[in-house]
């Protein structure tokens, strides 16, 4: 009988992908691999035009340590865009989970990827109260916004 707030939240079909932040700065990304050991990707993440390499601090204090969860995706229309110039090239179809784990970053960034944030997995310096909070802190930290982020 008590009340409860739910948060709803789109589901991506891309790569899971865990960001690691020390001091506001990005320093790793791994992807989820096979649920244990995972397949260390920083460099060709460090492509993705949206995801921040630093933190911004000016309007909420940047942790010492953050974990952040996401996907790594392509918007439908980018997808579709992308296969219409890869066809006319020749090139073969390559999905997102084979671009991120591509040898040579300046491929990856050929992409049209972008991150999409879902949840604050651990912090040091910060806690939440609820999924909200940690959405308004990974929007303020976000020098590009993290359109994901969407709870209210």
């Amino acid at each position: 009988g008590e009340p409860f707030d739910w948060a709803v939240e789109p589901k991506f079909d891309g790569v899971s992908i865990a960001l690691f932040y020390e001091h506001g700065r990005f320093v790793r990304g791994v992807t989820r691999g096979d649920g244990e050991v995972g397949e260390e990707v920083t460099a060709n993440l460090r492509t993705l035009r949206n995801l921040p390499l630093v933190l911004d601090g000016s309007r909420r204090a940047v942790p010492a340590r953050l974990e952040v969860r996401g996907e790594v995706l392509m918007r439908r229309e980018a997808f579709q865009r992308f296969n219409q110039q890869r066809a006319e090239r020749g090139d073969p179809r390559n999905a997102t989970s084979g671009a991120v784990r591509r040898n040579d970053p300046a491929e990856v960034k050929r992409y049209p990827l972008e991150f999409q944030a879902w949840a604050v997995v651990q912090t040091t310096g910060d806690s939440f109260a609820t999924h909200a909070e940690s959405v308004a802190a990974l929007r303020a930290w976000a020098s590009v916004p993290m359109e994901a982020c969407s709870a209210k």
